[in-house]
């Protein structure tokens, strides 16, 4: 989920649990690292998936013309998923990388603002 947040540093969304999913994310990743894979402990409680197989699901992005892409210079782009937003400061954070914003769609102008009046 994206956080959206606005020059009055009011935040639609849930940082803290957001947070906390990353650092989960993250520690997970250093157990592959360090030890292979999870521990026991890690596993004690978690869900089976049984008759699995690959999928894909859509994350909510940025796309545009962009200007100044380290690996992509100009041209059209989609961002990675979007992790923050504000239009009020013009700025949106993605996985890899934060973006100036500059004229966004009229539909994105609706969607955000219908967000912050919750």
């Amino acid at each position: 989920m994206a956080i959206l947040f606005g020059e009055d540093r009011r935040i639609v969304g849930d940082i803290a649990k957001e947070l906390e999913r990353h650092r989960g994310c993250v520690a997970a990743l250093e157990a592959v690292l360090e030890r292979g894979g999870p521990r026991e402990e890690d596993l004690e409680g978690a869900p089976l998936l049984s008759g699995f197989s690959l999928a894909t699901r859509a994350a909510t992005c940025l796309q545009g013309q962009g200007y100044g892409h380290p690996n992509l210079g100009t041209q059209w782009t989609t961002t990675s998923p979007l992790i923050a937003l504000s239009l009020d400061l013009n700025v949106a954070k993605t996985w890899s990388r934060w973006f100036r914003l500059q004229h966004p769609a009229d539909d994105l102008k609706v969607q955000f603002e219908k967000a912050m009046s919750r």
